[in-house]
C-alpha cells in the first residue's frame, strides 16, 4: 500500500493452499482493521498489484475499487513496477522454500 505522500507499508497479508480471490478477499477483510488501527482510511489510498488474474477479476476489483473506494494500480512493466512486493515476495518464497 502506498498512499499519496509515497510512504510504503504492507498492512495485511494471507496465505493458503492456492492464491485465488477467496484468499485475496481474506486479505482484504483482514486489513480493513489494520488500516482503522493506524488512522489510516481506506478510501482514496493505492493498492499495487501484479497481473495476476485474481487481481485484475470482477471479484477483487469489485470490493477494493468500488465498495472499498480504494485505487488499484497495476504496473505496465511487470515486476519491475512494484519492486518492493516483488522483493517481499521473493524472500518471503526463498526463506519459508515455497515454490509456488
Amino acid at each position: 500500500m502506498s498512499n499519496k505522500h509515497g510512504r510504503k507499508l504492507i498492512v495485511g497479508h494471507a496465505l493458503g493452499e492456492k492464491g485465488d480471490i477467496e484468499l485475496a478477499l481474506v486479505d482484504w477483510r483482514k486489513t480493513k482493521p489494520t488500516l482503522k488501527r493506524l488512522r489510516q482510511r481506506a478510501e482514496g489510498i493505492i493498492i499495487h498489484h501484479n497481473h495476476d488474474g485474481v487481481y485484475l477479476g470482477h471479484g477483487w476489483l469489485y470490493q477494493v475499487a468500488i465498495k472499498g473506494k480504494v485505487l488499484v494500480s497495476h504496473s505496465e512493466e511487470g515486476a519491475k513496477g512494484n519492486v518492493y512486493m516483488e522483493s517481499f515476495i521473493g524472500r518471503f518464497k526463498t526463506e519459508n522454500h515455497l515454490l509456488f
